[in-house]
């Protein structure tokens, strides 16, 4: 039996650190850490989407040429979803 499955990529991203606050904004090569994440993910070839979970609208915008779907979750969720 063979099955076909969707594969998703969820990005949890959150804005505060308590060891590096806005770590994911920070520059690296002139781009933010997060989107240099969100550019490998979208680079996978078996992902069929890739969602970032934030609770940050700032990180939603964050790479506004990547193709990532935000993905706006409770400022106290865990998880994604």
């Amino acid at each position: 039996m063979n099955q076909a499955f969707a594969v998703i990529v969820a990005i949890p991203a959150r804005l505060e650190s308590s060891r590096l606050p806005r770590k994911l904004v920070a520059e690296i090569g002139g781009k933010p850490m997060l989107q240099h994440v969100l550019e490998r993910c979208l680079q996978a070839s078996a992902a069929h989407a890739t969602v970032l979970c934030t609770d940050s609208q700032m990180l939603a915008c964050v790479g506004p040429s990547c193709p990532a779907r935000p993905w706006r979750r409770w400022r106290n969720a865990s998880n994604c979803g």
